[in-house]
Order: structure tokens, then sequence, then C-alpha cells
């Protein structure tokens, strides 16, 4: 992910993020988090095709898509532009919720600014923490954008299964 426009910045540490997103419901290490002092950096993107590639906290198994429960059923993070093709196999609440944020998003004045919470798996993957719906949204939605990650680079073995 190269963050189209150039801005890549440090952030906060543990409590400030928490703060920032507290309705993170991965089960993510706070405390060590917090101990080891895990950077954060930010990274703003302007272009579609990055964020169809950020992953999601949805999982397809049995011919449905849902949240991060399903992970013990040997399922993977779909990425944004696989929730998308798969919006029929969601349930109705959560394809409302897209649709609903979509609609904001096209409507709203441009560009749509954003932030999400996210764990770097990789150099090229992120996982989103919260906003799997917004990022669908947005990424569906007919309108110019400023999306900023809020990425946490914490060790593999902490990162959200």
């Amino acid at each position: 992910m190269s963050g189209t426009n150039g801005r890549n910045n440090k952030a906060e540490g543990a409590d400030e993020y928490r703060s920032l997103f507290p309705r993170i419901h991965f089960d993510l290490a706070w405390e060590a988090f917090a101990q080891q002092n895990w950077p954060v950096d930010r990274l703003t993107l302007v272009r579609r095709d990055e964020l169809l590639t950020l992953k999601t906290a949805f999982r397809i198994r049995f011919g449905k898509v849902a949240p991060r429960f399903l992970k013990t059923l040997g399922s993977h993070f779909m990425s944004v532009e696989e929730a998308l093709a798969h919006l029929n196999l969601m349930d109705e609440r959560r394809q409302q919720i897209i649709l609903e944020y979509r609609e904001q998003f096209t409507t709203a004045a441009h560009p749509v600014r954003l932030r999400l919470a996210t764990y770097r798996l990789d150099d090229r993957t992120q996982l989103i923490l919260d906003g799997s719906h917004r990022a669908c949204a947005l990424a569906s939605a007919d309108c110019d954008f400023e999306l900023t990650l809020y990425r946490i680079k914490g060790p593999r073995r902490f990162a959200p299964k």
C-alpha cells in the first residue's frame, strides 16, 4: 500500500488509539500493545483500488458471509472487494448497513473523510479492526474520499485471527 498522496506519519500509542476507536470487537492484545509500545502510523488512501485490498472482519463459509466469529471453521478474512462481490450472501441487516452508509457517502460533501483502525498483517496487508461496513460502503459509493488508516504494527503472534 503506497498511500497515493504520500501522507504517512506517526500516530498514537495504545491508550490514545483505544480512545479513538472504542468499538473494536477483535480480541486485540491491548496490554501487550501498551507495554511493548507497538508503533502506530497513519496512511491516507485516495484510490479505490487500494481500498479494495483491505481485509475486512467478514468471512465466508458454508455459502454465507458473516463477521469474525466463523474463524474456527477454517475461513479467511475477505478483502473489501471480496465482501462486495458476495454482498448478497450477507444477512439483510448487514446489507442494509452497507447500503445506508453508501447513500450517506454518495450524498455527502466530497471528499468524504473517514478514518479506520487497522492491524498490519504484513507489509502489504491491513486488517480493518473497526469499520468493515463503512469501508465496503465507501468502496461502492460514487464519491471521492480520503481514508486515513491508523495502522498498528504489532507482532504477528498478536494479530487478530
